[in-house]
């Protein structure tokens, strides 16, 4: 790797993570990343070869809240900031939004999402039917029971 651009990557990668990263470990931040452990280390440590487009992409959607792509792209090795169009971050109005399509949207989202733990949430669904229909049951054994 470059020094310079070793050292300019390396500072931008542990500026974000700083900011973004939350004290996750480097394993866990690798992997929302989209990268592997291996590779998040050697930026960190400013070691190893220029990072390809894409891994610069995953880490800047991940961490790159308080940056721009074109920052990330330059702190990379591609080119300067100067070079890209503007980018400018907007939160939209959801309020011009119909409720329909906003709630699909988030579907869609969730739906795509391999960070969200299905299996928990339906294992937890069950176990709360569960709980229940065994109180439902407790109700009318009591109701249909005998008087004492």
């Amino acid at each position: 790797m470059n020094d310079d651009f070793a050292r300019n990557w390396s500072a931008y990668v542990q500026r974000q993570l700083d900011a973004n990263g939350a004290n996750l470990p480097l394993t866990r931040a690798a992997e929302l990343a989209d990268i592997t452990y291996n590779t998040l280390k050697s930026w960190v440590n400013a070691t190893g070869s220029q990072p390809s487009a894409a891994n610069v992409l995953n880490f800047w959607r991940i961490y790159g809240d308080s940056s721009t792509l074109p920052e990330a792209l330059a702190a990379a090795g591609y080119g300067d900031v100067d070079e890209y169009d503007t980018v400018v971050r907007t939160r939209p109005d959801l309020s011009l939004l119909d409720t329909e399509e906003l709630l699909a949207e988030m579907k869609n989202r969730v739906d795509d999402n391999p960070f969200v733990q299905r299996g928990a949430t339906t294992t937890a669904r069950k176990a709360a039917r569960k709980r229940a229909d065994l109180r439902a049951v407790r109700l009318d054994h009591a109701r249909n029971a005998p008087p004492l």
